[in-house]
Protein backbone atom coordinates (compact mmCIF):
# COMPACT_ATOMS: atom_id res chain seq x y z
CA UNK A 1 0.00 0.00 0.00
CA UNK A 2 1.30 3.47 -0.88
CA UNK A 3 3.33 5.18 1.86
CA UNK A 4 3.47 2.07 4.00
CA UNK A 5 6.64 0.18 4.73
CA UNK A 6 7.28 -2.98 6.62
CA UNK A 7 9.67 -2.26 9.48
CA UNK A 8 12.83 -4.35 9.63
CA UNK A 9 13.36 -6.34 12.77
CA UNK A 10 15.93 -4.97 15.18
CA UNK A 11 17.35 -7.07 17.98
CA UNK A 12 20.16 -6.64 20.43
CA UNK A 13 22.92 -9.06 19.47
CA UNK A 14 25.30 -9.72 22.30
CA UNK A 15 28.23 -12.10 21.93
CA UNK A 16 28.62 -12.66 25.63
CA UNK A 17 27.10 -15.26 27.90
CA UNK A 18 24.23 -14.38 30.23
CA UNK A 19 25.59 -12.51 33.24
CA UNK A 20 23.79 -11.23 36.33
CA UNK A 21 22.58 -7.64 36.48
CA UNK A 22 25.24 -5.33 37.86
CA UNK A 23 24.08 -3.75 41.08
CA UNK A 24 25.65 -0.38 40.22
CA UNK A 25 23.75 0.02 36.92
CA UNK A 26 20.52 2.08 36.90
CA UNK A 27 18.34 0.93 34.00
CA UNK A 28 15.42 3.30 34.63
CA UNK A 29 16.53 5.52 31.72
CA UNK A 30 15.49 3.06 29.03
CA UNK A 31 16.13 5.55 26.22
CA UNK A 32 19.78 5.85 27.18
CA UNK A 33 20.28 2.11 27.48
CA UNK A 34 18.43 1.35 24.25
CA UNK A 35 20.61 3.82 22.34
CA UNK A 36 23.78 2.52 23.97
CA UNK A 37 23.07 -1.17 23.51
CA UNK A 38 22.07 -0.79 19.84
CA UNK A 39 25.24 1.10 18.96
CA UNK A 40 28.41 -0.60 17.76
CA UNK A 41 31.88 -0.98 19.26
CA UNK A 42 30.76 -1.75 22.81
CA UNK A 43 33.40 -2.27 25.44
CA UNK A 44 33.41 -5.43 27.50
CA UNK A 45 31.97 -3.54 30.45
CA UNK A 46 29.24 -2.01 28.27
CA UNK A 47 28.34 -5.42 26.88
CA UNK A 48 28.00 -6.73 30.41
CA UNK A 49 25.80 -3.77 31.34
CA UNK A 50 23.69 -4.24 28.20
CA UNK A 51 23.13 -7.87 29.10
CA UNK A 52 21.95 -6.61 32.45
CA UNK A 53 19.61 -4.21 30.65
CA UNK A 54 18.11 -7.09 28.69
CA UNK A 55 17.57 -9.02 31.92
CA UNK A 56 16.09 -5.91 33.51
CA UNK A 57 13.55 -5.49 30.70
CA UNK A 58 12.69 -9.17 30.98
CA UNK A 59 12.08 -8.79 34.70
CA UNK A 60 9.79 -5.83 33.99
CA UNK A 61 7.73 -8.00 31.67
CA UNK A 62 7.59 -10.76 34.27
CA UNK A 63 6.41 -8.24 36.85
CA UNK A 64 3.66 -7.00 34.54
CA UNK A 65 2.62 -10.57 33.78
CA UNK A 66 2.36 -11.29 37.50
CA UNK A 67 0.27 -8.14 37.91
CA UNK A 68 -2.11 -9.33 35.22
CA UNK A 69 -2.50 -12.72 36.90
CA UNK A 70 -3.23 -11.04 40.24
CA UNK A 71 -5.72 -8.64 38.64
CA UNK A 72 -7.51 -11.50 36.89
CA UNK A 73 -7.81 -13.36 40.20
CA UNK A 74 -9.28 -10.32 41.96
CA UNK A 75 -11.57 -9.66 39.02
CA UNK A 76 -13.10 -13.13 39.28
CA UNK A 77 -13.83 -12.68 42.99
CA UNK A 78 -15.34 -9.23 42.47
CA UNK A 79 -17.45 -10.52 39.58
CA UNK A 80 -18.81 -13.22 41.90
CA UNK A 81 -19.62 -10.57 44.52
CA UNK A 82 -21.41 -8.46 41.91
CA UNK A 83 -23.52 -11.45 40.90
CA UNK A 84 -24.32 -12.19 44.55
CA UNK A 85 -25.57 -8.66 45.21
CA UNK A 86 -27.40 -8.55 41.90
CA UNK A 87 -29.32 -11.64 43.08
CA UNK A 88 -30.07 -9.94 46.41
CA UNK A 89 -31.27 -6.80 44.67
CA UNK A 90 -33.51 -8.89 42.43
CA UNK A 91 -34.93 -10.76 45.45
CA UNK A 92 -35.57 -7.48 47.27
CA UNK A 93 -37.32 -6.15 44.19
CA UNK A 94 -39.57 -9.22 44.17
CA UNK A 95 -40.42 -8.61 47.84
CA UNK A 96 -41.08 -4.94 47.11
CA UNK A 97 -43.37 -5.82 44.22
CA UNK A 98 -45.30 -8.32 46.38
CA UNK A 99 -45.67 -5.83 49.22
CA UNK A 100 -46.74 -3.17 46.78
CA UNK A 101 -49.43 -5.51 45.42
CA UNK A 102 -50.69 -6.15 48.97
CA UNK A 103 -50.66 -2.43 49.73
CA UNK A 104 -52.65 -1.72 46.59
CA UNK A 105 -55.13 -4.49 47.49
CA UNK A 106 -55.63 -3.00 50.95
CA UNK A 107 -56.05 0.43 49.42
CA UNK A 108 -58.83 -0.97 47.24
CA UNK A 109 -60.52 -2.40 50.35
CA UNK A 110 -60.06 0.90 52.19
CA UNK A 111 -61.62 2.77 49.28
CA UNK A 112 -64.54 0.29 49.30
CA UNK A 113 -65.01 0.73 53.05
CA UNK A 114 -64.92 4.50 52.66
CA UNK A 115 -67.58 4.29 49.95
CA UNK A 116 -69.82 2.27 52.29
CA UNK A 117 -69.19 4.73 55.11
CA UNK A 118 -70.10 7.63 52.85
CA UNK A 119 -73.29 5.84 51.76
CA UNK A 120 -74.37 5.06 55.33
CA UNK A 121 -73.53 8.56 56.49
CA UNK A 122 -75.78 9.88 53.73
CA UNK A 123 -78.56 7.48 54.87
CA UNK A 124 -78.10 8.56 58.47
CA UNK A 125 -78.21 12.22 57.52
CA UNK A 126 -81.32 11.66 55.40
CA UNK A 127 -83.12 9.80 58.21
CA UNK A 128 -82.11 12.39 60.78
CA UNK A 129 -83.39 15.12 58.48
CA UNK A 130 -86.70 13.21 58.05
CA UNK A 131 -87.17 12.83 61.81
CA UNK A 132 -86.33 16.49 62.32
CA UNK A 133 -88.91 17.48 59.73
CA UNK A 134 -91.53 15.29 61.45
CA UNK A 135 -90.78 16.98 64.73
CA UNK A 136 -90.87 20.44 63.17
CA UNK A 137 -94.12 19.69 61.33
CA UNK A 138 -95.72 18.34 64.47
CA UNK A 139 -94.78 21.31 66.64
CA UNK A 140 -97.51 23.79 65.45
CA UNK A 141 -100.39 21.33 66.05
CA UNK A 142 -99.09 18.79 68.51
CA UNK A 143 -100.21 20.62 71.64
CA UNK A 144 -101.28 19.03 74.87
CA UNK A 145 -104.94 19.54 73.92
CA UNK A 146 -104.36 17.74 70.64
CA UNK A 147 -102.67 14.86 72.40
CA UNK A 148 -105.55 14.79 74.87
CA UNK A 149 -108.05 14.82 72.01
CA UNK A 150 -106.29 11.88 70.36
CA UNK A 151 -106.13 9.92 73.55
CA UNK A 152 -109.64 10.86 74.69
CA UNK A 153 -110.98 9.83 71.28
CA UNK A 154 -110.35 6.24 72.23
CA UNK A 155 -113.57 4.28 72.61
CA UNK A 156 -112.10 1.99 75.24
CA UNK A 157 -109.19 1.71 77.56
CA UNK A 158 -107.62 -0.80 75.21
CA UNK A 159 -107.85 1.76 72.38
CA UNK A 160 -106.28 4.34 74.67
CA UNK A 161 -103.31 2.07 75.37
CA UNK A 162 -102.97 1.13 71.66
CA UNK A 163 -102.96 4.79 70.53
CA UNK A 164 -100.47 5.82 73.17
CA UNK A 165 -98.16 2.90 72.30
CA UNK A 166 -98.44 3.73 68.59
CA UNK A 167 -97.19 7.25 69.13
CA UNK A 168 -94.32 5.91 71.23
CA UNK A 169 -93.46 3.24 68.63
CA UNK A 170 -93.11 5.86 65.88
CA UNK A 171 -90.55 7.80 67.92
CA UNK A 172 -88.74 4.63 69.06
CA UNK A 173 -88.52 3.26 65.50
CA UNK A 174 -86.88 6.43 64.18
CA UNK A 175 -84.47 6.43 67.10
CA UNK A 176 -83.68 2.74 66.59
CA UNK A 177 -82.85 3.29 62.92
CA UNK A 178 -80.53 6.15 63.81
CA UNK A 179 -78.77 3.99 66.40
CA UNK A 180 -78.34 1.14 63.91
CA UNK A 181 -76.94 3.46 61.28
CA UNK A 182 -74.53 5.02 63.76
CA UNK A 183 -73.39 1.58 64.90
CA UNK A 184 -72.86 0.48 61.28
CA UNK A 185 -70.85 3.62 60.53
CA UNK A 186 -68.74 3.04 63.65
CA UNK A 187 -68.16 -0.57 62.61
CA UNK A 188 -67.13 0.48 59.11
CA UNK A 189 -64.76 3.09 60.52
CA UNK A 190 -63.20 0.45 62.79
CA UNK A 191 -62.70 -1.87 59.80
CA UNK A 192 -61.19 0.99 57.81
CA UNK A 193 -58.83 1.82 60.69
CA UNK A 194 -57.69 -1.82 60.85
CA UNK A 195 -57.05 -1.85 57.11
CA UNK A 196 -55.10 1.40 57.37
CA UNK A 197 -53.04 -0.07 60.21
CA UNK A 198 -52.28 -3.17 58.14
CA UNK A 199 -51.43 -0.99 55.18
CA UNK A 200 -49.11 1.11 57.34
CA UNK A 201 -47.33 -2.03 58.56
CA UNK A 202 -46.89 -3.23 54.97
CA UNK A 203 -45.54 0.16 53.93
CA UNK A 204 -43.05 0.00 56.80
CA UNK A 205 -41.96 -3.46 55.65
CA UNK A 206 -41.64 -2.12 52.13
CA UNK A 207 -39.53 0.80 53.39
CA UNK A 208 -37.29 -1.68 55.25
CA UNK A 209 -36.85 -3.79 52.12
CA UNK A 210 -36.19 -0.68 50.04
CA UNK A 211 -33.49 0.31 52.51
CA UNK A 212 -31.91 -3.14 52.23
CA UNK A 213 -32.13 -2.97 48.45
CA UNK A 214 -30.48 0.45 48.42
CA UNK A 215 -27.70 -0.82 50.68
CA UNK A 216 -27.17 -3.79 48.35
CA UNK A 217 -27.10 -1.46 45.35
CA UNK A 218 -24.48 0.74 47.01
CA UNK A 219 -22.33 -2.31 47.76
CA UNK A 220 -22.82 -3.63 44.23
CA UNK A 221 -21.85 -0.26 42.77
CA UNK A 222 -18.70 -0.26 44.90
CA UNK A 223 -17.81 -3.72 43.60
CA UNK A 224 -18.54 -2.56 40.06
CA UNK A 225 -16.21 0.41 40.59
CA UNK A 226 -13.53 -1.93 41.88
CA UNK A 227 -14.11 -4.14 38.87
CA UNK A 228 -13.86 -1.15 36.53
CA UNK A 229 -10.61 -0.05 38.17
CA UNK A 230 -9.16 -3.55 37.89
CA UNK A 231 -10.25 -3.86 34.30
CA UNK A 232 -8.70 -0.47 33.59
CA UNK A 233 -5.43 -1.65 35.12
CA UNK A 234 -5.71 -4.87 33.14
CA UNK A 235 -6.33 -2.95 29.94
CA UNK A 236 -3.35 -0.71 30.55
CA UNK A 237 -1.09 -3.71 29.91
CA UNK A 238 -1.38 -5.38 26.53
CA UNK A 239 -1.36 -9.14 26.47
CA UNK A 240 1.89 -9.67 24.57
CA UNK A 241 4.14 -7.91 27.08
CA UNK A 242 7.21 -9.94 26.16
CA UNK A 243 7.07 -8.61 22.58
CA UNK A 244 6.73 -4.95 23.48
CA UNK A 245 10.40 -4.10 23.66
CA UNK A 246 11.33 -5.75 20.38
CA UNK A 247 8.30 -4.18 18.68
CA UNK A 248 9.28 -0.76 19.98
CA UNK A 249 12.78 -1.19 18.60
CA UNK A 250 11.23 -2.01 15.24
CA UNK A 251 9.05 1.07 15.41
CA UNK A 252 12.02 3.20 16.42
CA UNK A 253 13.80 2.28 13.20
CA UNK A 254 10.76 3.40 11.18
CA UNK A 255 10.36 6.80 12.81
CA UNK A 256 12.86 8.37 10.48
CA UNK A 257 10.51 7.57 7.60
CA UNK A 258 7.57 9.50 9.08
CA UNK A 259 6.82 12.95 7.68
CA UNK A 260 4.69 15.19 9.89
CA UNK A 261 1.17 15.94 8.64
CA UNK A 262 0.09 19.56 8.27
CA UNK A 263 -3.46 18.75 9.42
CA UNK A 264 -5.92 16.02 10.34
CA UNK A 265 -7.77 13.59 8.07
CA UNK A 266 -11.39 12.54 8.74
CA UNK A 267 -10.93 9.07 10.32
CA UNK A 268 -14.15 7.33 9.16
CA UNK A 269 -15.04 8.29 5.57
CA UNK A 270 -18.74 8.88 4.98
CA UNK A 271 -19.67 8.45 8.64
CA UNK A 272 -20.74 11.09 11.18
CA UNK A 273 -20.67 11.11 14.97
CA UNK A 274 -23.47 9.14 16.60
CA UNK A 275 -25.86 11.72 18.16
CA UNK A 276 -25.53 11.74 21.94
CA UNK A 277 -22.28 9.72 21.91
CA UNK A 278 -19.65 12.41 22.25
CA UNK A 279 -16.91 13.07 24.78
CA UNK A 280 -16.84 12.98 27.91
CA UNK A 281 -20.34 11.80 28.68
CA UNK A 282 -23.17 10.06 26.89
CA UNK A 283 -26.43 11.99 26.60
CA UNK A 284 -27.71 9.64 29.35
CA UNK A 285 -24.94 10.83 31.69
CA UNK A 286 -22.61 7.81 31.62
CA UNK A 287 -18.85 8.25 31.25
CA UNK A 288 -17.59 8.17 27.65
CA UNK A 289 -13.90 8.76 26.93
CA UNK A 290 -14.07 9.23 23.17
CA UNK A 291 -16.17 10.04 20.12
CA UNK A 292 -18.39 7.40 18.50
CA UNK A 293 -18.57 7.44 14.70
CA UNK A 294 -21.67 5.44 13.86
CA UNK A 295 -24.16 7.51 11.88
CA UNK A 296 -24.14 6.27 8.29
CA UNK A 297 -22.09 3.12 8.90
CA UNK A 298 -22.62 0.27 6.45
CA UNK A 299 -21.60 -2.86 8.33
CA UNK A 300 -18.84 -4.73 6.52
CA UNK A 301 -18.17 -1.85 4.12
CA UNK A 302 -17.43 1.30 6.12
CA UNK A 303 -13.78 1.58 7.14
CA UNK A 304 -11.35 3.67 9.17
CA UNK A 305 -8.22 5.43 7.93
CA UNK A 306 -5.09 6.90 9.47
CA UNK A 307 -5.95 10.35 10.81
CA UNK A 308 -2.38 11.54 10.15
CA UNK A 309 1.09 10.32 9.18
CA UNK A 310 2.65 8.00 11.72
CA UNK A 311 3.26 4.41 12.74
CA UNK A 312 1.04 1.64 14.04
CA UNK A 313 1.99 1.40 17.68
CA UNK A 314 -0.34 -1.53 18.28
CA UNK A 315 -2.72 -3.49 16.05
CA UNK A 316 -4.74 -6.20 17.75
CA UNK A 317 -7.25 -8.25 15.82
CA UNK A 318 -8.37 -10.35 18.79
CA UNK A 319 -10.97 -12.25 16.79
CA UNK A 320 -13.82 -10.57 18.67
CA UNK A 321 -17.08 -11.09 16.75
CA UNK A 322 -20.28 -9.06 16.76
CA UNK A 323 -20.50 -7.90 20.37
CA UNK A 324 -23.17 -6.66 22.73
CA UNK A 325 -23.55 -4.52 25.84
CA UNK A 326 -21.48 -6.22 28.54
CA UNK A 327 -19.20 -8.10 26.11
CA UNK A 328 -15.67 -7.55 27.44
CA UNK A 329 -13.83 -9.10 24.50
CA UNK A 330 -10.87 -9.17 24.47
CA UNK A 331 -10.42 -7.74 28.00
CA UNK A 332 -12.34 -4.52 28.65
CA UNK A 333 -14.73 -4.49 25.72
CA UNK A 334 -12.74 -2.46 23.20
CA UNK A 335 -12.99 -5.31 20.74
CA UNK A 336 -10.48 -5.41 17.90
CA UNK A 337 -8.37 -2.26 18.12
CA UNK A 338 -5.59 -0.18 16.57
CA UNK A 339 -3.40 2.46 18.24
CA UNK A 340 -1.47 4.91 16.05
CA UNK A 341 1.39 7.22 16.96
CA UNK A 342 1.13 10.24 14.65
CA UNK A 343 2.80 13.59 14.09
CA UNK A 344 0.71 16.67 13.24
CA UNK A 345 1.93 20.26 13.00
CA UNK A 346 4.92 19.65 15.25
CA UNK A 347 3.03 17.72 17.93
CA UNK A 348 2.85 14.01 18.70
CA UNK A 349 -0.50 12.29 19.28
CA UNK A 350 -1.87 8.86 19.96
CA UNK A 351 -5.06 7.92 18.06
CA UNK A 352 -6.96 4.81 19.14
CA UNK A 353 -9.67 3.00 17.12
CA UNK A 354 -12.05 0.57 18.92
CA UNK A 355 -14.69 -2.04 17.89
CA UNK A 356 -13.13 -2.88 14.50
CA UNK A 357 -14.25 -5.78 12.32
CA UNK A 358 -12.24 -8.95 12.83
CA UNK A 359 -10.42 -10.20 9.74
CA UNK A 360 -10.43 -6.77 8.10
CA UNK A 361 -7.09 -5.38 9.33
CA UNK A 362 -4.87 -3.90 6.60
CA UNK A 363 -1.99 -2.97 8.93
CA UNK A 364 0.10 -4.55 11.64
CA UNK A 365 2.15 -3.35 14.60
CA UNK A 366 5.23 -1.41 13.53
CA UNK A 367 3.92 -0.37 10.12
CA UNK A 368 4.38 3.16 8.78
CA UNK A 369 1.16 4.77 7.56
CA UNK A 370 0.26 7.96 5.75
CA UNK A 371 -2.84 10.05 6.42
CA UNK A 372 -5.81 8.43 4.70
CA UNK A 373 -4.34 4.92 4.56
CA UNK A 374 -6.98 2.27 5.17
CA UNK A 375 -6.57 0.53 8.53
CA UNK A 376 -9.58 -1.79 8.98
CA UNK A 377 -13.36 -1.98 8.59
CA UNK A 378 -15.80 -0.54 11.11
CA UNK A 379 -17.29 -3.32 13.22
CA UNK A 380 -19.29 -3.86 16.39
CA UNK A 381 -16.85 -5.98 18.38
CA UNK A 382 -16.63 -6.00 22.17
CA UNK A 383 -18.85 -3.90 24.43
CA UNK A 384 -20.90 -2.41 21.61
CA UNK A 385 -24.59 -1.86 20.91
CA UNK A 386 -24.17 -1.59 17.15
CA UNK A 387 -21.70 -0.90 14.31
CA UNK A 388 -19.51 2.12 15.06
CA UNK A 389 -15.92 3.12 15.76
CA UNK A 390 -14.98 4.64 19.10
CA UNK A 391 -12.00 6.97 18.66
CA UNK A 392 -9.78 8.45 21.37
CA UNK A 393 -7.03 11.05 20.89
CA UNK A 394 -4.07 11.64 23.23
CA UNK A 395 -1.76 14.65 23.14
CA UNK A 396 1.80 13.52 23.84
CA UNK A 397 3.73 16.76 23.57
CA UNK A 398 6.22 18.16 21.11
CA UNK A 399 6.94 15.94 18.11
CA UNK A 400 10.59 15.96 19.08
CA UNK A 401 9.51 13.34 21.63
CA UNK A 402 8.06 11.16 18.88
CA UNK A 403 10.76 8.50 19.16
CA UNK A 404 10.54 8.54 22.95
CA UNK A 405 6.97 7.25 22.93
CA UNK A 406 7.79 4.58 20.39
CA UNK A 407 10.84 3.33 22.24
CA UNK A 408 9.42 3.54 25.73
CA UNK A 409 5.74 2.76 25.35
CA UNK A 410 4.83 0.41 28.20
CA UNK A 411 1.69 -1.06 26.69
CA UNK A 412 -0.68 1.45 28.33
CA UNK A 413 -3.53 1.80 25.84
CA UNK A 414 -4.44 5.17 27.40
CA UNK A 415 -0.94 6.51 26.74
CA UNK A 416 -0.37 7.18 30.46
CA UNK A 417 -3.31 9.61 30.70
CA UNK A 418 -5.16 7.59 33.37
CA UNK A 419 -8.15 5.25 33.24
CA UNK A 420 -10.52 6.68 35.84
CA UNK A 421 -11.67 9.95 37.41
CA UNK A 422 -8.98 9.77 40.10
CA UNK A 423 -6.04 9.49 37.71
CA UNK A 424 -7.19 10.74 34.32
CA UNK A 425 -5.46 13.68 32.67
CA UNK A 426 -7.68 15.81 30.41
CA UNK A 427 -6.09 18.54 28.29
CA UNK A 428 -9.02 20.96 28.42
CA UNK A 429 -8.96 20.76 32.21
CA UNK A 430 -5.42 22.13 32.23
CA UNK A 431 -3.42 18.89 32.22
CA UNK A 432 -0.09 18.92 30.41
CA UNK A 433 1.14 16.19 28.09
CA UNK A 434 0.31 13.38 28.08
CA UNK A 435 -3.41 14.16 28.28
CA UNK A 436 -6.73 13.19 26.71
CA UNK A 437 -8.03 15.37 23.87
CA UNK A 438 -11.71 15.81 23.04
CA UNK A 439 -11.80 14.33 19.49
CA UNK A 440 -14.61 16.70 18.48
CA UNK A 441 -12.15 19.62 18.80
CA UNK A 442 -9.98 17.95 16.16
CA UNK A 443 -12.40 16.24 13.80
CA UNK A 444 -15.71 17.92 14.55
CA UNK A 445 -18.86 15.77 14.45
CA UNK A 446 -19.74 15.74 10.75
CA UNK A 447 -22.98 17.57 11.52
CA UNK A 448 -21.50 21.04 11.18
Amino acid sequence: MKGRHLIPLLSIMLAVSVLPIRADDDYSDTTYWTNLCTSGNLTSAEKTSCQGFVDYMSSQSDSLSASIADIDSQKEQIAANIEEYAAKISDYQTQIDNLNAQINSLQTQIDDQQAQINEQEENEASLREKVNRQIVNAQPTMRLSTMVDILMGAKSFEDLIRVANGLSDITSYSHSLLVQLNNLIASLNDAKAQLQTSQGELKQKQDDVLAKQYEAQVIQQEYEQQQADLMAQRASIVSNIEDIQSQMKNISDALGQVTASDGWTWPVPGVKMTPGAGTWYYASGGKHYGEDFGYGVVYGQSYVVAAANGVVLYAHDAGCGYGHLGDYCPVVGGGNEILLLVSVNGSAYGVKYYHLLTGSFSVSTGQVVNAGDRLANVGSSGNSTGPHCHICVYYLGDASNFSYYAENWNGDMAMNTGWNSRTERICENGASAPCKVRPETIFGTGWE
